[in-house]
C-alpha cells in the first residue's frame, strides 16, 4: 500500500489538515516532526481509522478522536487515498458523533458512516464502489492489503520505533 493523500477535520487536534503524499516521492525517507501533542501519531490513527475504523492506540475507541475544538455542526471526517495494485483507492470514514440536529439546536447520535471506492484520482471521479457499510469497508481493506487491522497497526509501531 503507498499512501497517496489525507485529510482529516476535526480528527484528534487536527481542525482541517490534509497531507499530500505525493509530495515525498523525491524523497528517499522524511521525517514527520513537530512538539509534543501537535498530532503527528494523530496521522497514523487517522489511517489506520480509515481503513480499519480502529486507531494504532489499544483501548482508543474511534469516537475518542473527534476533535475538542469540533463544533456541533462540523462532523469529523477522514478522506485517505491510496494505491495497492493498479488502483487508486477512496476511503471517507466519519466515528460515531454527537451533531447538531438539522432541525434544531439539539444534539442527535450520528451513526459511523465509512465508503471504499476505486477513483481515477485524488478529488476525482468514482469509478468502481467497493463499499459503503463501515463493517463492509474493513473486510474489504483485508482482502485488497492482504493485512489485517492487528497486522497494519504491529507494522506502524516497528515503523516508529
Amino acid at each position: 500500500m503507498k499512501p497517496i493523500y489525507l485529510q482529516m477535520n476535526y480528527f484528534g487536534p487536527h481542525e482541517n489538515s490534509s497531507i499530500d503524499f505525493r509530495k515525498l516521492d523525491e524523497a528517499p525517507i522524511f521525517l514527520i516532526g513537530g512538539d509534543t501533542g501537535a498530532g503527528k501519531s494523530t496521522i497514523f490513527d487517522a489511517m489506520t481509522f480509515a481503513l480499519f475504523g480502529s486507531t494504532t492506540t489499544d483501548g482508543r475507541d474511534a469516537r475518542e478522536m473527534r476533535s475538542q475544538f469540533a463544533p456541533n455542526d462540523k462532523a469529523t471526517e477522514v478522506t485517505f487515498y491510496f494505491e495497492q495494485g493498479n488502483n487508486l483507492y477512496r476511503i471517507v470514514r466519519r466515528p460515531e458523533q454527537w451533531l447538531k440536529s438539522q432541525r434544531g439546536d439539539n444534539l442527535v447520535d450520528k451513526k459511523p458512516i465509512a465508503k471504499l471506492a476505486i477513483v481515477d484520482k485524488v478529488g476525482g471521479t468514482e469509478i468502481d464502489s467497493i463499499a459503503a457499510k463501515p463493517s463492509d469497508v474493513g473486510t474489504a481493506i483485508t482482502e485488497i492489503l492482504n493485512l489485517s487491522a492487528e497486522q497494519f497497526k504491529k507494522n506502524y509501531s516497528l515503523a516508529t520505533k
